[in-house]
């Protein structure tokens, strides 16, 4: 067998990839003839197995890097199909008439709340924390917590739904 930065410098020139994945393919090849001798010979020392990876003939290396490779090449390619796949999906970046259903809809079910929970919804459905929400209305952040879970319980109780217990349905932040 070559050496180990032989085998290393050969991927990196037959297949114009980095030293850094040459070297992963070339410490995977060798994990995988490390574990097969060992399978074979469950009782071999350390000695026995640096033996048979220095006898291991370069055509079978050569054979066990390409396919490592070719499986690497497989592996990215299924990333960027995934990833192409996943940009194909997004939503588009914007359809004013869904927003304009979607603000309807907001406003109807704002409708449904209490006027003082109102400005706590419509801030914490932007994005803000209790602290935040809070110090922009001039309340404390469990006021505003309240005021959420009042929210919550009035559009419950427009919605016919009920719920006996305060663990499951109530507003834990």
């Amino acid at each position: 067998m070559r050496s180990r930065d032989w085998w290393v410098e050969w991927l990196v020139g037959k297949f114009a990839i980095s030293r850094d994945d040459a070297e992963d393919l070339m410490q995977a090849s060798l994990i995988y003839f490390t574990k097969t001798y060992l399978r074979e010979n469950p009782d071999a020392g350390e000695a026995d197995v640096e033996r048979y990876l220095a006898e291991i003939p370069d055509a079978l290396i050569s054979r066990t890097l390409r396919w490592r490779f070719r499986d690497l090449v497989r592996a990215r390619t299924r990333d960027q199909q995934a990833l192409e796949h996943w940009s194909a999906c997004q939503l588009p970046a914007e359809d004013p008439e869904q927003d304009a259903l979607e603000n309807l809809e907001l406003e109807r079910m704002l409708a449904q709340i209490p006027e003082s929970a109102r400005d706590v919804v419509r801030l914490w459905l932007e994005g803000y924390r209790w602290q935040k929400i809070a110090q922009k209305l001039g309340i404390s952040a469990s006021a505003a917590k309240m005021r959420f879970n009042r929210a919550i319980e009035a559009l419950r109780a427009n919605l016919g739904i009920r719920c006996d217990d305060r663990a499951v349905c109530g507003v834990n932040f």
